[in-house]
């Protein structure tokens, strides 16, 4: 996928959170959106970390889990 030629606004209008939203606001959220590119595997956020915003996937998955005291994870 091209990031350079991805249309935010367009993408954020096919998801269902935001199918409503008026375009001026979608213009608005994508002005603040940046495109990521993840390897596999790699840790997006960590748990505790503040939250100043959102991940919407585009391609792919991500698996949430925490790793308990014993050592496993737990999706």
């Amino acid at each position: 996928m091209d990031l350079d030629k991805f249309n935010i606004p367009r993408y954020l209008r096919s998801l269902p959170l935001f199918s409503s939203t008026a375009d001026e606001e979608l213009v608005r959220l994508a002005a603040g959106c940046s495109l990521r590119r993840f390897e596999r595997g790699a840790n997006i956020f960590n748990m505790g970390e503040a939250c100043d915003g959102f991940h919407v996937v585009v391609v792919g998955q991500v698996k949430l889990f925490v790793v308990s005291p014993g050592g496993n994870e737990k999706v």
